[in-house]
């Protein structure tokens, strides 16, 4: 195998990470970005809307440990 396909491979590869990563992300855009939109939207309209609050405690520290784990694989690789 050649330099080129494995780097292609390696940069083309979903893996839970990638995806836990997307998961978080949506997580909290939703909590501080789409949720009190959605709800000042709701509002102005004269509806009134109770949604469920997400644990946002659990969401930082899965966030957090996922950053810590992407930035040990750079300075991994940063290393080499």
């Amino acid at each position: 195998m050649t330099k080129k396909k494995v780097k292609l491979k390696k940069t083309s590869t979903f893996s839970w990470q990638v995806a836990c990563g997307y998961a978080c992300t949506l997580a909290v855009a939703w909590c501080f970005l789409f949720q009190p939109l959605v709800l000042f939207i709701m509002a102005a309209n004269g509806h009134t809307v109770s949604l469920s609050p997400i644990p946002k405690y659990e969401l930082f520290g899965l966030l957090s440990g996922m950053l810590g784990i992407g930035t040990l694989n750079t300075v991994e690789r940063w290393n080499k």
